[in-house]
């Protein structure tokens, strides 16, 4: 009975980020909130690296600055959403 908690966690995890419209919500956030805050960067949206753990969500991709007509890339960005911290908030 003990050895179930692992796998009903990580299925509750997955359904509540990715069957729902939680983890587009938070990809949506991420890349505005780049945009806005540092300007002539772009992100491969296409080529967001989503990996799910029990009661956390891992986001990575890749952010590229434009200067001139060039794309450089810039860093590897990632981002850990975890539910256990959006529990304790409420």
């Amino acid at each position: 009975m003990i050895l179930l908690i692992v796998p009903i966690s990580f299925m509750m995890t997955l359904m509540y980020y990715a069957f729902g419209t939680k983890s587009t919500t938070l990809m949506d956030v991420a890349s505005k909130t780049l945009y806005v805050t540092e300007p002539n960067t772009s992100l491969e949206e296409i080529e967001f690296d989503m990996s799910f753990t029990p009661f956390s969500m891992k986001l990575a991709f890749e952010q590229y600055k434009r200067i001139g007509e060039e794309d450089y890339k810039r860093t590897h960005m990632i981002y850990v959403f975890s539910l256990v911290a959006y529990l304790k908030k409420k």
